[in-house]
């Protein structure tokens, strides 16, 4: 009697930490894509003029859809940036595209850290490792022969993290840890 009340103590305790972490996950990536600006002032100390917002539409290109693109322009941090649509199909349907692609491309078979998952309106991707012979971010985000980048989606918003210039993989790394998003190993997970 006592081992299966420890059991079944054990257990409840298991669901209330993984549903207390989700809940934790997702607080975050909704505090990032309901305040993009404020979010990155106050955890990360940005600037309000590197904080730039646009009319996405308004874009001639590929990328052009109805909503709002922001981007944190600070050279001293990795590139910040979130595509906040006006429709939310059409941000699952983005992120989706990408979270396909991954999961058939590298999935259990990257060779370094990464965790994925997608839910009813929540999903990201974070890899840190090697990816040459392709990569889902983009060349132009490459820091050498490994990538630390995130890409998270949550609601009508897509929220992605990447090096540049000279912030690197452990300031993508830093920033994300900073923002309290799932990490490449496991943390906020």
């Amino acid at each position: 009697m006592k081992i299966r009340n420890l059991v079944i103590t054990a257990t409840v305790c298991a669901l209330v930490l993984a549903v207390s972490g989700c809940g934790a996950k997702s607080d975050a990536m909704a505090e990032i894509a309901q305040d993009f600006g404020g979010t990155l002032q106050d955890k990360l100390g940005a600037s309000a003029d590197d904080i730039l917002s646009e009319d996405a539409s308004e874009f001639n290109n590929a990328n052009a859809y109805e909503g709002t693109y922001y981007i944190c322009t600070d050279s001293d941090m990795p590139a910040i940036e979130s595509r906040v649509y006006d429709n939310a199909d059409e941000a699952r349907e983005y992120f989706e595209g990408i979270y396909d692609i991954f999961s058939q491309a590298y999935g259990d078979g990257f060779d370094g850290d990464c965790q994925y998952a997608l839910n009813d309106n929540s999903g990201y991707i974070v890899v840190d490792g090697p990816v040459s012979g392709g990569n889902i971010f983009g060349e132009r985000y490459m820091f050498g022969d490994d990538l630390y980048a995130g890409l998270y989606y949550y609601d009508n918003a897509v929220i992605v993290i990447t090096p540049r210039n000279d912030a690197g993989n452990s300031d993508v790394e830093d920033v994300i840890s900073r923002l309290g998003l799932p990490m490449a190993n496991g943390e906020n997970t």
